[in-house]
């Protein structure tokens, strides 16, 4: 017993002794200096993130998030990330602080962050409150939609001291997103069933960034979980909406997740061979891919309007 709680004492006093030297010098850990302009931004969330000059020790909590970073050239900043973050190559070699069951504030911690990058529709919202109650620079990324994940890279260009390459990413997102609004604006609306899992079966609302990526694309995301951002729904449910095009989002090779809906041949999606698959990453991780998991989207869609039609 004296033994667990000496052990459970020192590892507190080296998390107090962390905490402490980030609170009173947090650019003194990465060896820089600070600025005296302050960056300062909006984050997805609506909170004000403000750093005292670029950051050079980042952490992410989210694999998206990983992508965000290396898609402004910031890559060699990053000090810590999450299992799963494997996009680019280069990310697999950044050092892993937590996993499917989330990371440890003393594990953030110890990477000595000067801004730590958080995802809040996955990591648990008492982390994050805890990282700003210590004053660390914490942005939120989860974008509601392709504008917003466009800000979010301009965002994070500056806090990373890559503004311009912010900006090129970030029209880059815009003028390939009116590319798909201007093609799909006045089309007919098809119900689009996103299969974000299957056991349970769970599905995305139009308020989640997969379903209003559904909505550019001239498709409804059904059934209508009103304004939930995902959510179980039943078998019924979804024979009830009559969807004319089911989206297997899940990413399971073991078994095939669509074969369920091969029992209701009557069911529109089925009865035009229209049960397809795509890329989780390319849609579930709202990062830099994002806008190319979009083009997909929306040829598929239309590719089941057209065969709808017929």
């Amino acid at each position: 017993m004296i033994v667990r709680l000496s052990r459970v004492a020192a590892l507190g006093c080296s998390l107090l002794a962390a905490l402490g030297a980030w609170a009173e010098n947090p650019r003194a850990l990465s060896g820089a200096s600070v600025s005296a302009q302050p960056i300062v931004v909006t984050d997805d969330s609506g909170h004000r993130v403000r750093v005292g000059q670029p950051a050079v020790r980042i952490v992410t909590l989210a694999p998206h998030a990983t992508e965000l970073v290396y898609a402004l050239g910031a890559g060699d900043a990053l000090v810590g990330t999450m299992e799963g973050s494997d996009y680019p190559q280069a990310a697999r070699a950044v050092p892993r602080i937590g996993g499917l069951n989330g990371a440890s504030l003393e594990a953030v911690v110890a990477r000595h962050p000067d801004l730590v990058i958080v995802w809040g529709g996955g990591n648990p919202p008492a982390l994050i409150d805890r990282l700003r109650i210590l004053g660390m620079p914490v942005f939120d990324s989860d974008p509601a939609s392709l504008a917003q994940m466009a800000e979010s890279l301009r965002a994070l260009g500056q806090l990373t001291g890559r503004a311009a390459a912010g900006e090129q990413a970030a029209r880059a997102v815009e003028q390939r997103a009116n590319e798909l609004r201007r093609t799909h604006r006045g089309l007919k609306p098809i119900p689009v069933f996103y299969q974000l899992w299957d056991q349970p079966l769970m599905t995305v609302g139009a308020k989640q960034i997969i379903g209003a990526l559904i909505g550019e694309c001239a498709g409804v995301a059904v059934p209508d979980i009103g304004a939930l951002k995902s959510a179980v729904v039943s078998r019924e449910a979804v024979l009830a909406s009559a969807p004319q095009l089911i989206i297997n989002g899940a990413g399971r090779a073991s078994t095939d997740p669509l074969s369920q809906w091969q029992r209701y041949p009557w069911l529109p999606a089925v009865r035009h061979g229209q049960l397809r698959s795509m890329d989780p990453d390319l849609l579930q991780r709202p990062g830099p891919r994002l806008i190319d998991g979009a083009v997909q989207l929306c040829a598929l869609i239309d590719q089941a309007r057209a065969e709808n039609e017929r």
